[in-house]
């Protein structure tokens, strides 16, 4: 009796150890199973009509951005995740050369114009009036040495004057209207003013100057490289001091606009009739469990191309052509920039907008 109590008591404690194995392993199981499916598991849902792999990015997709002029980066004013503006400044090469010849431009141009000025403005009223005395001065020494002439000529019947006297007189008097002469035309050219061509020769050389200053500003401005869009800074592939040459092109920012974010993917041309503009899908990924990132289809590409990316799992087929779908997340704001995605395209009735052409209705 005591033995077979025993027994039992032995037998209830094994069954006991062996449930409790049991049930912890099931717990186990039940615990790791959504992480190890959190991809497959929509695909039992009955509004899913078939997933396709994709990739965040942002709405404007990554920009690159290079540098066009060769030298040396000088100096980077932002970091990765840096909200920037339209115009900001987000790299500058070494620029000394391109600042000294803007200095010389604008030298030239403030030359051509004051040459112009001085031509435009002519002799100012003292310098005509001096103009005007010095030609008064003239023709009295050519009056005087008239005088003079005609003097000496009256004697020279009388042998009183010597003949190399009087052809020293005449050689004065030609000298002092000669004198007269170019001062005449000195006030006349003080009293005219600058002829049109001297002018226009003068206004052309300030356009030149001014153009070749533009020139010099334009390749300073070169060597500071300003955001095209609003959005953030994505990545910084260089560091100051390091050299760029645009023959071998080498990205020193990418950037784009997170505002939106997108999920480019990729759709077997199998499935290309389930897809339509305004589609709505979710989207998941092994980080995130089962959490469902929503979002519409916003772009369908025209053209079948290659895959862009692999997923590896064994079903896939890597000889199919695909059709490139862009979705716009409704918030993306936990995810970074090209994690790699699975979308699940929804059938019509879960969606929230209605067939295209007609009215929205969120």
């Amino acid at each position: 009796m005591v033995r077979g109590l025993i027994i039992g008591l032995v037998l209830a404690a094994i069954a006991w150890v062996g449930y409790t194995q049991y049930a912890a392993s099931r717990t186990q199981s039940a615990q790791t199973r959504p992480a190890e499916a959190a991809v497959e598991w929509p695909s039992d849902d009955p509004d899913v009509l078939f997933s396709a792999p994709g990739v965040t990015e942002p709405a404007s997709r990554a920009i690159q951005v290079f540098s066009e002029l060769p030298g040396t980066i000088g100096k980077i004013d932002v970091e990765p995740g840096d909200s920037i503006r339209t115009g900001q400044l987000l790299f500058e090469l070494v620029n000394d050369s391109q600042m000294a010849e803007v200095t010389r431009a604008e030298a030239q141009v403030a030359r051509a114009k004051a040459d112009l000025a001085k031509l435009e403005s002519w002799d100012r009223p003292e310098d005509r009036k001096m103009a005007k005395a010095q030609w008064d001065e003239a023709k009295a020494l050519l009056q005087r040495a008239e005088f003079e002439l005609r003097r000496l000529e009256s004697l020279q019947s009388g042998s009183a004057v010597s003949d190399k006297e009087l052809n020293d007189t005449r050689n004065d008097v030609a000298a002092a209207r000669a004198r007269a002469e170019a001062a005449q035309a000195r006030y006349e050219r003080s009293t005219a003013g600058p002829r049109p061509e001297e002018i226009a020769v003068a206004r052309a050389a300030v356009v030149e100057a001014e153009a070749q200053l533009n020139v010099a500003r334009t390749q300073l401005e070169k060597t500071r490289i300003r955001s095209p869009i609003d959005g953030m800074v994505i990545y910084r592939f260089r560091e100051p001091g390091e050299s760029v040459f645009p023959n071998v092109p080498a990205p020193i920012i990418s950037i784009g606009n997170r505002d939106t974010l997108h999920i480019r993917a990729d759709v077997d041309e199998m499935d290309l009739s389930k897809v339509r503009k305004g589609q709505r899908v979710f989207a998941t990924c092994d980080a995130f469990g089962t959490r469902r990132f929503r979002g519409m289809v916003v772009q369908i590409a025209q053209t079948l191309g290659r895959k862009n990316f692999r997923t590896d799992r064994p079903t896939e087929q890597a000889d199919t052509k695909i059709l490139e779908v862009v979705i716009a997340l409704d918030d993306g704001r936990d995810l970074p920039l090209e994690l790699q995605m699975s979308v699940w395209f929804l059938r019509d009735r879960t969606a929230t907008l209605p067939a295209p052409g007609r009215a929205s209705a969120q």
